[in-house]
């Protein structure tokens, strides 16, 4: 069903972007890289921004030795927003990993990483950026739990105040117990120190799901072994940090055998829908769901609802809120024996399902399909996305799917590839674009090492969205700094415009392009006019008539150092002078004289100090009293500092 349409009236039909600098202003086909390779990037993780961009967080080795988290803001388009290689949050000893991210209501982002700055134990800490990538809290973070044994960060979720609310699970009472704290918007913990207890019964309690009570608190879901095998308990956090329910929680199933993997969300009446794995029929897993009101009360049949329970195992469910009293639920489903395949089910307030009995399927491909992720469409449906191996075992692609609130599928049978590049794409996660598409950001092996890459899939299934730029790329040639890029397509009357900035992304200034050559949709340019040893950064814009549009952006393109050069003389032979070409690398003082072949000194054409750059010396045939010389031979040699040059010259009367 993919319709080759364009939107904003540019498109980009197929595109492999180069990777000798970053694309600032397109979505290309398979994706763009968030960050300019520096070592390796995973662990991604998106929150929207409010205006139908992105921000991507990821954990970044880069110094080898340790993980830092690092963060890229893209915005609808495809811009590049921040630096090329992404904005530091936290750069601190040791290395952090596992980041989780949440919008702060104001165009910015709170995130959260496991920390290891003080050792062997991992602790939480937290920065809160603003939409330009610069930290608003104390550098490298500020502290949300640390000093307790077996941490493991699990959720955050924004507190609707510019704040944020944590959950994981430590040993600190020497089993596993679940914890929680808020961080207000200016980086103020509002709970007690090390977070509220939120279950710390004998047996373990762990992987926390939590939720939006929607008056400043949490609900928070999680499995727990006080009974022996796995059940699915929950409690309810006010905005104080204040526990609402029983101690340590209240029972939302604690049916036969195993519940695992549960997922919470708000119900819109500060109660909340709790969905996950069950294994109560002894041989498989199925889904299970309740309904909480405020107080704690189930409000659906005791342990559960049936979403979805047939042969072989349902796994790993997703839930997302979709209009005022609905929700869709999708899981990894192994019904069809083989392979594992995604199925959905869509269910209201009063428990009452919308679709077919066990779910209707999503995604029924060849291969495993798995890493299940989910968003709300914002018209009463969802999109997913998830890895494919339909392309074979060894080949992980990254597809998603749209369906609509009847339960219809509105784009390809199967789903649409978001990247189906070379090598295994992975761990794909999702967000919104604010309208009726997500962003989605993935870790991504193309170029040999994990990289992480973005792109945006719209409402109608189009994976390329903004820009007629296929490909494009910068790099030093003799003589200039050559810039190639290749449209898909391009206005009669169009052109363009290149602007240069030097040393930094800073101020950019219009420099002549008239020499743009071109051989179909791919055009050539070369900047003649660089110094040497010296960074720039380029754009290119398409312009027609007044209208003018950034196409791309390069990244850092470095000239060869200086070296002393000596020309050739022009012209050569000469009567009665002739010119001298010199170039000197940096400040140094600098001799340049005419000698006969015998070796005496004829003239001197300069002597003193020069600072780097090239210069010109005439000689008029004239020795240093002012008489004319002869016809014959003459060598002129440069001395810059220790180093000498010298060329021969003809002098013919």
């Amino acid at each position: 069903m993919r319709a080759c349409m364009k939107v904003a009236t540019l498109i980009a039909l197929s595109a492999v972007m180069i990777i000798s600098s970053t694309v600032h202003a397109a979505w290309v086909a398979d994706g763009i890289p968030v960050c300019l390779p520096i070592g390796q990037q995973d662990q991604p993780v998106v929150a929207p921004d409010g205006a139908g961009g992105v921000f991507v967080v990821w954990r970044d080795s880069r110094t080898v030795v340790n993980t830092d988290i690092y963060v890229q803001h893209i915005d609808a388009d495809g811009n590049i927003l921040l630096l090329n290689e992404g904005m530091p949050v936290c750069t601190a000893a040791n290395s952090q990993s596992t980041p989780l991210i949440v919008p702060d209501g104001a165009g910015g982002a709170i995130v959260a990483w496991q920390d290891f700055r003080s050792g062997s134990t991992g602790d939480i800490y937290a920065q809160r950026i603003d939409s330009f990538g610069f930290i608003q809290w104390t550098a490298d973070g500020v502290k949300v739990c640390a000093g307790q044994t077996g941490l493991i960060l699990k959720e955050m979720i924004s507190d609707g105040a510019g704040g944020a609310i944590i959950a994981w699970h430590d040993r600190r009472d020497f089993t596993n117990g679940v914890f929680a704290q808020r961080v207000g918007p200016t980086g103020t913990m509002m709970w007690t120190n090390n977070g509220v207890v939120v279950s710390s019964e004998s047996g373990h309690q762990q992987n926390p799901s939590l939720a939006s009570d929607g008056a400043g608190g949490a609900i928070i879901a999680w499995e727990d072994a006080r009974n022996g095998l796995n059940d699915i308990y929950a409690q309810r956090i006010d905005g104080t940090g204040t526990a609402m329910w029983a101690a340590n929680g209240i029972i939302v199933c604690d049916a036969a055998d195993m519940q695992i993997s549960p997922r919470v969300i708000g119900d819109g009446a500060n109660g909340a829908i709790i969905a996950w794995s069950d294994q109560r029929n002894t041989v498989m897993f199925g889904i299970f769901a309740q309904r909480l009101d405020g107080s704690g009360n189930p409000l659906w049949t005791a342990n559960g609802l049936v979403i979805s329970s047939v042969m072989n195992d349902q796994f790993y469910c997703r839930i997302v809120p979709v209009g005022s009293d609905e929700a869709i639920i999708m899981w990894e489903d192994g019904r069809n024996a083989t392979d594992y395949d995604i199925y959905a089910q869509k269910i209201d307030l009063t428990g009452t399902v919308a679709w077919t009995s066990h779910g209707i399927p999503i995604c029924m491909a060849a291969g495993n399909q798995t890493h299940l992720r989910l968003v709300p469409d914002n018209e009463g449906g969802a999109v997913a996305v998830w890895e494919d191996k339909r392309n074979g075992a060894t080949d992980v692609d990254i597809y998603a799917q749209r369906i609509y609130s009847d339960g219809s599928i509105h784009w390809s049978v199967n789903g649409e590839a978001v990247c189906n590049a070379t090598g295994s794409q992975a761990v794909p996660v999702i967000v919104t674009d604010s309208w009726n598409g997500a962003h989605i950001a993935w870790k991504d092996p193309r170029s040999g090492t994990a990289y992480v890459y973005a792109q945006r899939i719209d409402g109608a299934g189009n994976t390329v969205v903004a820009t007629m730029l296929q490909s494009f790329a910068a790099a030093w040639s003799d003589g200039g700094i050559r810039i190639d890029w290749t449209l898909s397509e391009i206005d009669d009357d169009a052109g363009f415009v290149v602007s240069r900035a030097a040393g930094a992304p800073a101020d950019f200034a219009r420099i002549p392009s008239e020499q743009i050559t071109r051989e179909g949709l791919s055009f050539s340019f070369v900047d003649t006019g660089c110094e040497p040893g010296t960074t720039y950064y380029y754009r290119v814009e398409v312009s027609s008539g007044t209208d003018r549009m950034l196409l791309f952006e390069t990244g850092a393109v470095e000239t060869p150092p200086a070296e002393l050069a000596l020309g050739q003389n022009h012209p050569n032979p000469f009567n009665p002078s002739t010119t001298i070409r010199y170039q000197v690398p940096e400040r140094c003082r600098v001799t340049l004289d005419v000698y006969s072949v015998g070796g005496d000194l004829v003239a001197r054409l300069y002597e003193g100090y020069r600072e780097r750059g090239a210069y010109t010396a005439s000689w008029n045939g004239c020795d240093a009293k002012g008489a004319q010389m002869s016809s014959g031979v003459y060598l002129y040699r440069l001395r810059a500092g220790k180093e000498t040059l010298s060329r021969k010259m003809i002098l013919l009367r």
